[in-house]
């Protein structure tokens, strides 16, 4: 596939140049750096080596780093929340230039499966802030995260389809990557019920073979930690059954896409199935406060 024309955008604040996080731009400047990209000047046009270094350092630094919500935090994540608002929406404005996300995400395996990852560990700690009400956050951006994560997932998850569609530019390998990502998210929720009774925190490694659970004694307050590889940290049982139901949620909305049909057989429909019916039973069996 052709690379379209490069027009870089604008340079990046630090911290997105310095994996240890040294010399960071403030808040405020990540903010305004992040609501260029979505201004319609520039035009959003893809320099692939900067942009995957961009997406690469907000994937961890500000959706792996959305903290689960505490009491204590309420007045005191405003610029967090706003940040990670602004940035669903350069994920989102990216994904929507398919053009673009063909060629951004291409033969890119690794970058793949790190959103993913990322997103549906946004997803989890974004569900604990449901219907949290904090007088500081007047947009009400808290309530509206878990949604728009969700929503942002599906359509990564969709237009990577779209990309692996018959007929399309996609490699064999692109296709063989959505696959790995679906197959992957089956086997874990399956794994996950079946370790109901492991000691938290827990860290579930994707993408490993076997499929890993490991106790931790590390931090758990945020869901990706940085110092981890496609790694989702859950700090409590009651976040077992949010996470699995999140799982089911995604494959109803991506089963209901059309160009993803060719993708569904009739022994993942059948796997599928039960898994629905096996997450709804262990939903109903597991604790429901941290």
């Amino acid at each position: 596939m052709s690379v379209p024309p490069s027009s870089a955008p604008p340079i990046p604040p630090t911290t997105f140049q310095t994996p240890n996080g040294a010399n960071n731009a403030s808040p405020k400047d990540l903010r305004d750096f992040l609501k260029s990209l979505n201004d319609d000047n520039p035009p959003l046009v893809l320099d692939k080596p900067l942009w995957l270094r961009l997406l690469a350092s907000l994937l961890e630094q500000v959706f792996g780093c959305f903290p689960y919500f505490k009491p204590t935090m309420l007045g005191t994540t405003n610029e967090r929340i706003e940040l990670t608002d602004v940035t669903l929406d350069v994920f989102s404005r990216v994904g929507k230039r398919a053009d673009s996300l063909d060629w951004l995400y291409a033969d890119e395996e690794h970058l793949s499966k790190k959103v993913f990852v990322h997103f549906l560990g946004l997803c989890t700690s974004t569900e604990s802030w449901l219907e949290v009400a904090d007088e500081g956050d007047s947009g009400g951006a808290s309530n509206t995260l878990y949604s728009k994560a969700c929503g942002t997932l599906v359509e990564f998850l969709q237009l990577l389809s779209f990309s692996s569609f018959p007929g399309g530019d996609s490699s064999d390998l692109q296709r063989g990557v959505l696959q790995d990502i679906l197959y992957e998210a089956t086997n874990l929720c399956t794994t996950i019920i079946s370790a109901r009774h492991e000691s938290c925190p827990l860290d579930i490694h994707w993408f490993s073979t076997p499929p890993c659970l490991k106790t931790t004694t590390e931090d758990c307050s945020i869901p990706c930690p940085i110092d981890t590889i496609n790694v989702i940290r859950l700090p409590s049982p009651s976040h077992f059954p949010v996470l699995t139901s999140i799982i089911v949620e995604l494959f109803g909305r991506l089963f209901s896409t059309a160009r993803l049909s060719y993708f569904i057989t009739a022994a993942m429909l059948r796997h599928v199935s039960e898994l629905t019916r096996r997450v709804y039973d262990f939903c109903s069996e597991c604790p429901t406060s941290p």
